[in-house]
């Protein structure tokens, strides 16, 4: 049969020499008996051709959707640039494939069919992953209430007030705040909405301002103005009004796919999706937190000049628990760098935080300082403990029970700092301090030799996988390997020591990121437990670089028969003649014949250079 492929213009065409059907995969494989003969000379795009042939159905050229061809910079091609695209307006960028990797930015401008954002692509875009949304809006959690009576107005009356008795009012970000935020409340005096301020002091005689402060009970102090500094309320009966929202606190912080239809339908809305985790809720400012942070905030005056000033400042905000300032190299600018790393309440999503708190800070900087707000990078560790119970008096699953809850308060999000190391010694204090507990054993990511864990600048140590058993619990084997809190631990070997770049493609690169996870020697890598480590190395390479690791460490011969052979390296040894060997040490052949065989299974997974360096001494010496 004859087949033509058409597209645009474009003709090539061909005899089939085979058709090839797959029922199961419902695809068909066409092949040209020697060439397809074309005229046009361009590129048959998948998508926009169509080929023609004696078929009983209507098919697509398979991978007609696919497009690889990858996105960078700031311009993405359209087929039509819609005119709603028009300069600052709010689009979603979607990753088909990675729904994790999107962003909001805005419309810097379209030429012609390009459509221009006001920031770089990250990697990873391609044009056929690339989804913009253009339909874009902020929801909140929350609900709106109707319209309450707040009081009658008195003009005789200076700075008059009223308290708003309602719990869990919402607070929205606002940079012209000087906490950030402003109540979500409309307040309307004889109909006419008046405006809230951070503070009178910079307000006109006419100047219908109000301000917004939290009461002792939770409440809401809405305050007017003098007459000096803002307007005085005018004298009317019930005439002060206002509606206001609840929110819903961390609660409100919900994952992506949560939100599935608006709250009121609407006759232009068909559908909504929430393709990114809802951020920015946060329940109302503790005692504790509040002494730590209104003293600093009082420190930096509402303006930012040092680093500690700009941390204090983003910790002011509600929708942040943490906040760290650092100064970068300004490269060939003159203009000073700051990167804000924070932790958004809840730990979630940074999500349109940075935004808010960039502009928020950015009011209260010097002029000219570029900040770049990024989210922190959490990292979590595992903890294996033993208890010694005092059984007479305490019941050890109760206590087993109170440790675990303590450690997982303890190392939480909310209670650990942005860069704390975790040090053994801490672990044990929480345990210890446990009322019931007599002795304990405590394992970090499930090494006997980690004493700290380092923190980078951008992390957060949290705990993980938390076991805790006690002793005469009837379990098979202690957690992570721990023994019995009354007997002798394994012999470690002085091989151990070395570092993990002696196990034969560890490398420099592998050796620098086990570094991260405080895996420096082969004991600590014989320790480390592959399926409960997060890393960027697959599994199956950890569980080869654990394995060759327990194959080094395993070796185990008696030392007595190999006196004379200590001094050797083990390449000397693998490549020497088995008879100079059994006449040097005085064994026989099939002792020295077994040597060599464990020999070169160690040679498979040293490294080529540090096998000829080790010497048997070293491999067999065991430290006490």
């Amino acid at each position: 049969d004859l087949a033509v492929v058409v597209t645009g213009s474009q003709v090539a065409w061909a005899r089939l020499a085979s058709v090839v059907v797959d029922l199961d995969e419902e695809k068909a494989e066409l092949t040209a008996s020697k060439c397809w003969q074309d005229r046009g000379g361009s590129d048959f795009f998948l998508g926009e051709t169509t080929v023609y042939g004696h078929f009983k159905e209507e098919l697509r050229l398979e991978g007609w959707q696919k497009n690889d061809r990858i996105l960078t910079g700031d311009c993405i091609p359209l087929a039509k640039a819609p005119d709603v695209l028009e300069k600052g307006r709010t689009v979603l960028v979607e990753r088909a494939d990675d729904p994790s990797a999107s962003f909001f930015t805005t419309v810097a401008k379209t030429e012609n069919k390009d459509l221009v954002l006001s920031q770089d692509l990250p990697t990873g875009f391609t044009y056929g992953n690339c989804l913009i949304a253009g339909n874009v809006v902020l929801a909140g959690h929350g609900e709106t209430r109707g319209e309450k009576v707040l009081g009658s107005g008195d003009a005789t009356q200076s700075s008059q007030f009223f308290v708003f008795e309602q719990e869990n009012v919402s607070f929205v970000p606002d940079a012209t705040q000087h906490s950030g935020v402003r109540a979500a409340i409309e307040v309307r005096v004889e109909g006419r909405t008046w405006q809230q301020v951070g503070s009178l002091n910079d307000s006109d005689p006419t100047d219908h301002h109000y301000t917004v402060r939290m009461t002792e009970k939770e409440c809401l102090k809405i305050a007017f103005g003098d007459g000096a500094h803002g307007r005085r309320l005018p004298t009317g009966s019930n005439n002060v009004r206002l509606i206001y929202r609840v929110g819903a606190g961390l609660e409100g912080n919900l994952p992506a796919g949560s939100l599935t239809k608006p709250a009121k339908p609407h006759r232009l809305v068909k559908a909504v999706r929430q393709p990114m985790a809802a951020t920015g809720g946060n329940d109302m400012e503790g005692v504790e937190s509040l002494r730590e942070n209104a003293p600093a905030t009082l420190l930096t005056l509402e303006r930012a000049v040092s680093l500690i000033d700009f941390a204090y400042l983003a910790m002011s905000q509600s929708s942040v628990w943490q906040a760290r300032a650092f100064s970068r190299p300004t490269g060939l600018g003159r203009n000073g760098k700051i990167e804000v790393v924070v932790v958004p309440s809840g730990g979630g999503d940074l999500g349109t935080l940075g935004q808010t708190l960039t502009e928020f800070l950015l009011a209260r900087a010097i002029p000219g300082v570029e900040i770049n707000v990024l989210p922190y990078q959490p990292r979590t560790f595992a903890l294996d403990v033993l208890l010694s119970v005092n059984t007479e008096e305490y019941d050890p699953e109760d206590i087993a029970s109170d440790v675990k809850t303590e450690l997982e308060e303890t190392f939480s999000l909310e209670k650990r700092k942005l860069g704390q190391d975790l040090f053994l010694s801490e672990v044990y204090e929480v345990v210890e301090s446990v009322t019931g507990v007599e002795h304990s054993q405590v394992i970090i990511n499930g090494d006997r030799t980690v004493r700290r864990v380092p923190a980078d600048d951008q992390e957060v140590l949290t705990a993980g996988q938390i076991l805790v058993d006690y002793e005469g619990s009837g379990t098979v084997t202690a957690p992570s390997g721990l023994t019995p809190i009354d007997t002798e631990p394994e012999p470690r070997k002085l091989i151990g020591r070395r570092s993990v770049q002696v196990i034969q493609g560890v490398g420099s690169r592998y050796t620098a990121i086990l570094r991260n996870l405080s895996v420096r020697t082969l004991e600590d890598l014989q320790g480390l437990d592959p399926d409960r480590t997060t890393v960027s190395i697959s599994r199956v390479r950890l569980w080869e670089f654990k394995t060759k690791a327990g194959v080094i460490l395993g070796f185990d011969m008696d030392r007595t028969p190999l006196a004379f052979l200590l001094d050797r390296s083990l390449l000397d040894l693998v490549h020497s003649a088995s008879a100079d060997l059994v006449r040097q040490s005085g064994e026989t052949t099939e002792f020295i014949e077994e040597l060599k065989t464990r020999l070169r299974l160690l040679q498979i997974a040293m490294d080529e250079k540090v096998f000829g360096a080790v010497t048997l001494r070293e491999l067999v010496t065991e430290l006490s």
